[in-house]
């Protein structure tokens, strides 16, 4: 009789840890939370903007850390992809595939063409390597890992994730699926997707638009 009571108050007392617990664990995600969502009430930078010469980034095969400053050179014109996460259905199996089977038309207008996600450069470069049409070492592939040029840009967002222990919490910070154009330095051009989307920012959208608007050429073709 007296063990069955030493456990049944040794439940009662686990169970009023783990509610607490979990109110306090609330509490603190609630106020992440609107802290989070606040700094992600972004505004994107006016075109003609530089971008920040001090943002730093992990490149290519080298796996070199860069300043933005390296990458988006005066006389240079940059051609920017950045996609939510390597190896991810959309972002392969249309975006960078899409990149990849264009990259030579694009470049007829543009300097380089990069591509940007916030995963290590090590995936970027697997990743770029794995690329439908063998084409995806002829793309740099940059490591914005701490998404200080995704926040200059003004599209993070921290989408919902389904089915979580809270479900009313959102969790992780992703870039929205985004087009930029950087010549000289400055912001030139910038498109952004819906949550989900892949349209005005896919390769063959991009290139009828370098075809038809010769300000957003690289300088000598």
């Amino acid at each position: 009789m007296m063990c069955r009571l030493v456990k049944s108050l040794t439940i009662a007392m686990s169970l009023s840890c783990m509610q607490a617990a979990l109110a306090s664990d609330e509490s603190s995600l609630k106020r992440v939370k609107f802290k989070i969502e606040n700094q992600l009430n972004q505004k994107q930078p006016e075109l003609g903007t530089q971008v920040p010469e001090e943002i730093k980034f992990y490149v290519g095969d080298n796996k070199a850390q860069a300043f933005a400053r390296d990458i988006f050179k005066p006389d240079s014109t940059v051609l920017v992809f950045v996609m939510s996460g390597a190896f991810t259905p959309t972002c392969t199996g249309k975006h960078l595939s899409g990149v990849a089977a264009k990259i030579d038309a694009l470049k007829k207008y543009v300097d380089t063409v990069a591509v940007v996600t916030r995963d290590s450069i090590d995936v970027v470069n697997a990743w770029l390597n794995a690329a439908p049409s063998g084409r995806g070492a002829e793309i740099l592939g940059i490591s914005d890992f701490t998404a200080n040029f995704m926040d200059f840009l003004g599209i993070l967002h921290k989408p919902q994730v389904q089915g979580a222990l809270f479900s009313n919490h959102r969790l992780g910070v992703f870039p929205k699926r985004t087009v930029a154009i950087v010549k000289n330095g400055a912001l030139v051009y910038m498109e952004v997707e819906e949550p989900g989307a892949c349209l005005l920012t896919e390769a063959e959208t991009v290139l009828g638009l370098l075809e038809k608007e010769p300000s957003l050429q690289k300088a000598k073709l």
